[in-house]
């Protein structure tokens, strides 16, 4: 019997002799999908609209599965571990060689929020260039602990405006942490700041040289291959409970 896959809704009767692997388990889900297809077996993958509720599988191989990852996690949460210290270690490199003067305790929070697993915060992400996360990670961390970007958006300030309010005071600070004799001149409309804007990796792969428009408040996804990011000063998408910007753009790891 071939392999296939095929996408059913709960109500659907279990095969015979399946069972169900429910979403939540990408380790397992993926070594049920590749031992389903080794063995020529059907994958039955259960959808509730646009929903993914897990997947149905030969009852033998999602046992197996099931004792693989008891016998391996131990190995794979130290290989995780091991993971997540190299990524710190490679974007605490990147951010002190963008901002030599940033104080310590300023770059240790943002190491510590933008780094956080399945938060969604810039750190985390695959579509942009190391630098371009180190910029927009710190310029979030000024606008939010630097500024009083905070009081005008609980204000009557939208936060597009709040974020134009305070944009000199962040180009001022970055400047600051930059070193040298850079300075940071005011600019006065988002038009005159797209200077440095940073770039996705599809984006740089296209040669695009379109940008976005400002994102509104309510956007949750950056659409990476189309173009350009903005200012990273002026871009973010912001999170309510935390008052803390998020670019909702990575991937889940383990």
């Amino acid at each position: 019997m071939a392999f296939a896959e095929i996408t059913v809704p709960p109500s659907a009767p279990m095969p015979k002799g399946y069972k169900l692997l429910r979403k939540g388990y990408p380790f397992m889900t993926a070594l049920c999908r590749r031992k389903t297809l080794a063995a020529g077996q059907t994958l039955y993958v259960v959808r509730a609209g646009s929903k993914t509720l897990g997947v149905r599988a030969p009852r033998r191989i999602i046992n197996e599965v099931y004792e693989e990852e008891r016998q391996t996690r131990a190995t794979r949460r130290a290989a995780v571990a091991a993971r997540d210290v190299s990524t710190r270690n490679v974007f605490e490199a990147a951010l002190r060689r963008q901002f030599p003067e940033m104080p310590a305790a300023d770059a240790d929070k943002v190491l510590q929020r933008t780094l956080r697993k399945h938060s969604g915060r810039v750190g985390r992400t695959g579509k942009l260039y190391l630098d371009d996360k180190v910029r927009l990670a710190v310029a979030a961390h000024v606008r939010h602990t630097h500024t009083d970007y905070d009081t005008l958006v609980r204000g009557e300030k939208s936060r597009k405006e709040a974020r134009k309010a305070v944009y000199n005071t962040v180009r001022e600070v970055l400047a600051k942490w930059e070193g040298g004799s850079k300075q940071a001149e005011p600019v006065a409309t988002e038009e005159a700041s797209a200077r440095q804007r940073p770039r996705t990796r599809a984006a740089s792969r296209a040669k695009s040289g379109h940008s976005f428009a400002s994102l509104d408040d309510d956007d949750e996804m950056l659409e990476a291959a189309a173009s350009s990011l903005e200012d990273p000063i002026l871009i973010s998408s912001d999170s309510e409970d935390e008052a803390m910007d998020l670019l909702v753009i990575s991937s889940d790891e383990e």
